[in-house]
């Protein structure tokens, strides 16, 4: 799937769910850290092909009127000060802090 798949399936979501009461908050794909060992793709080139995907789901955000949050400076910063603390594996964040830090950043919402 390329960035502009990703943003045909939001579409089709968009589209199968809305209403006159539909909100929709859009939140950029989750940071990995470079020790993802189940990616086919290397650390750098994953990470553009993430930018991608964000930089498509925020213009598609924009253009339809939705809210798009990016969390992942923050996200980054925090975990590569203490990964074992937030992180289960290389991109799923455990069960107390990493799902408490992956909450507060959607609120924070720092770049």
């Amino acid at each position: 799937m390329n960035e502009r798949d990703f943003i045909n399936q939001m579409d089709t979501i968009v589209n199968m769910t809305k209403n006159n009461k539909s909100k929709y908050i859009f939140v950029a794909p989750w940071f990995s850290i470079s020790d993802d060992t189940n990616s086919k793709l290397n650390h750098n080139d994953k990470k553009q092909m993430m930018k991608k995907y964000s930089s498509s789901l925020e213009e598609y955000s924009k253009t339809n009127n939705f809210v798009f949050v990016d969390p992942n400076g923050y996200i980054e910063k925090v975990i590569l000060e203490n990964t074992i603390k937030y992180m289960v594996d290389f991109i799923q964040p455990n069960a107390k802090d990493g799902i408490e830090l992956y909450s507060e950043s959607i609120f924070r919402n720092e770049k």
